[in-house]
């Protein structure tokens, strides 16, 4: 009888300890940021074919292009983070150019966005600015329209520019 007791005690212990364990493990907090850039500055109808190069702490990271038309977000990015204690800052800056052909042959910036991402004081990560506009009708009549749905797919692949084949080009 006794070792009855002793191991429906044992299950109903090491049940409880389980239990207790995977509410611990699924009982975590997320929090999601994001910024995002909108063009501004085209009328509806028209378009341009737009150059982002993006630099994290001064170094360059990432380049695409891609038509984009009147009041298009240009330019997103998203953190999603759970808690967490260790620090983490992280400079954005956007450079943005337009140009007159997929060639990229010429191409004028027009506009800059700075912004920060950090982890506040609850432990998740968070931009500074969330939302910004950058306005391309000062330049934009320097530049040829294009059609953004030329190829369908140019919205959501945007061409990879191989920015480091570019450079050398230019160099050499």
């Amino acid at each position: 009888m006794k070792r009855l007791v002793i191991c429906f005690f044992s299950l109903f212990l090491g049940f409880t300890a389980a239990v207790h364990s995977k509410a611990e493990v699924h009982n975590f907090e997320v929090h999601q940021t994001s910024h995002n850039t909108k063009l501004a500055g085209l009328t509806y109808g028209e378009a341009r074919f737009i150059k982002v190069d993006e630099y994290i702490n001064n170094k360059f990271v990432n380049g695409y292009f891609f038509c984009a038309p009147a009041d298009e977000i240009i330019y997103g990015k998203t953190y999603t983070s759970t808690q967490s204690n260790g620090a983490m800052e992280q400079h954005y800056l956007l450079k943005f150019s337009l140009c007159d052909d997929e060639t990229l042959a010429h191409c004028e910036q027009f506009a800059t966005d700075k912004f920060r991402a950090f982890k506040n004081k609850e432990g998740f990560v968070e931009f500074d600015i969330t939302k910004a506009a950058i306005d391309a009708s000062l330049a934009k009549h320097t530049f040829h329209n294009c059609a953004p749905n030329l190829p369908p797919h140019d919205d959501l692949v945007k061409s990879s520019i191989h920015q480091n084949d570019r450079r050398l080009a230019h160099v050499g």
